[in-house]
């Protein structure tokens, strides 16, 4: 709504001078876009592992924001990288960074926290057609394997580690055995 986003506008706002952050501000319909520098960024989210301005607005407003940041080598490629990464907050709750080369880091704030290449082989293309699953819940998986050295994970590990119900586990795990 209209007063939701003037509340959003205002609290960052407030963030931004209470940080004394550099930026410049940017709306559209429903999104608020803040371009900065790297440097900025990396206060923002204390090296891609929090987000001080989710936290801020968790404190401030009653209605929930998705946030994602981009980093690009230039100002488009940036906000395609933003494009991606609030749509992978919208999905989640949580917030995002997409940076340069096409990894998604996220969920920040969290222990789960992945680095999941969106730059995958064509071998990964093959598979999500063959199981019926995205290519980014494969690469989010292969993420898994490769940050625990185990290839097995029960239902419920899934659900915990994705932050997704168990029936939606067991579809992935379903999907992935009928795969191959």
């Amino acid at each position: 709504t209209r007063d939701q986003m003037a509340q959003l506008r205002q609290q960052v706002r407030q963030f931004v001078r209470d940080n004394l952050i550099e930026s410049v501000e940017q709306e559209t319909d429903h999104t608020l876009l803040l371009i900065t520098t790297m440097q900025v960024l990396q206060f923002m989210t204390e090296n891609f592992s929090s987000c001080r301005l989710s936290a801020h607005l968790q404190n401030e407003l009653d209605f929930q924001v998705a946030i994602g940041y981009g980093i690009g080598i230039t100002v488009p490629h940036a906000m395609s990288n933003v494009q991606s990464a609030v749509r992978e907050a919208k999905l989640s709750g949580k917030s995002y960074v997409m940076d340069s080369s096409g990894n998604l880091i996220g969920p920040l704030d969290s222990y789960q926290r992945l680095v999941v290449s969106t730059n995958f082989p064509a071998e990964v293309g093959i598979l999500s057609k063959r199981c019926k699953l995205s290519t980014m819940t494969l690469q989010k998986l292969i993420a898994h394997v490769r940050s625990t050295g185990s290839d097995k994970i029960t239902t419920q590990e899934l659900a915990q580690r994705f932050d997704i119900t168990i029936r939606n586990a067991n579809r992935i795990l379903t999907n992935l055995c009928k795969g191959g």
